[in-house]
């Protein structure tokens, strides 16, 4: 008898479930996918008797993961191929250390400038981009629960128009922080190769990077507040090294 394949739960437009796709991809690992409505998730997660109601989750036989970091840790035990690595025990700490700080602060940061221009400003683009994957019953059930859901997720990630000033300083921080790592035209984080550092990095990166357009926003129009950061930021030495690692490697 077949294992059942493991699946991946995610929002659809999430940065860290980008990471955790991009680490099983890296690793070889088959897996279904199913994306869960943002605000009815809270239930669902629940449901799951798991410790938190975020995602990603990775549900294997018997088993629950949550978080990237978690995913990735199980997918490099569970490659397909022993060769493929995006550790290095020689530079084990720094990489550690720089993955949380992606996903702690950058990360963070990222959402909370995205939704601070957004949820209040663009309600009908971040729901397309929320829900417009979505089967049509759920899909409906998120529209109709939106007055509720737009007010709790400005609260939870702390994400109210006037908060886009200091969310905006704080990731230009970590970018200065990021630039200075690849400065002299360095092409990862650390050491030689790609590790999961770069991996974290370019993920928690990628939506004001310019290949978001394609990624994140081809279903509907770029709305200008990030038109005006991809602008801002374009000529950063970090965000040009988002696109080319992921020409090269995603």
């Amino acid at each position: 008898m077949n294992q059942k394949l493991p699946k991946l739960i995610s929002f659809a437009i999430s940065h860290y479930c980008e990471k955790a796709r991009w680490a099983l991809d890296w690793y070889g690992i088959e897996y279904t996918e199913e994306f869960w409505p943002i605000g009815l998730h809270m239930r669902m997660t629940r449901e799951l008797g798991v410790p938190k109601s975020c995602v990603p989750i990775l549900m294997l036989d018997g088993e629950i993961l949550q978080g990237s970091r978690e995913i990735l840790d199980w997918a490099y035990v569970n490659r397909t191929d022993s060769e493929k690595s995006l550790e290095d025990s020689k530079h084990g700490e720094e990489i550690r250390e720089i993955e949380a700080r992606a996903d702690d602060v950058v990360g963070v940061e990222v959402r909370r400038l995205l939704y601070a221009q957004t949820l209040t400003q663009h309600p009908d683009i971040v729901l397309e981009l929320l829900y417009g994957n979505l089967d049509s019953k759920v899909r409906s059930v998120g529209h109709n629960l939106w007055p509720k859901i737009q007010p709790a997720m400005i609260q939870t990630l702390d994400a109210a128009p006037d908060a886009v000033a200091d969310s905006r300083a704080k990731l230009d921080v970590e970018l200065d922080w990021l630039d200075e790592k690849l400065a002299e035209g360095k092409h990862h984080l650390v050491g030689d190769r790609l590790t999961r550092a770069d991996l974290a990095a370019a993920s928690l990166l990628a939506p004001f990077a310019q290949l978001s357009r394609e990624r994140m926003y081809r279903r509907v129009e770029v709305p200008p507040e990030i038109e005006e950061e991809f602008e801002r930021l374009k000529d950063r030495p970090s965000m040009k090294w988002v696109a080319d690692t992921y020409r090269d490697f995603r």
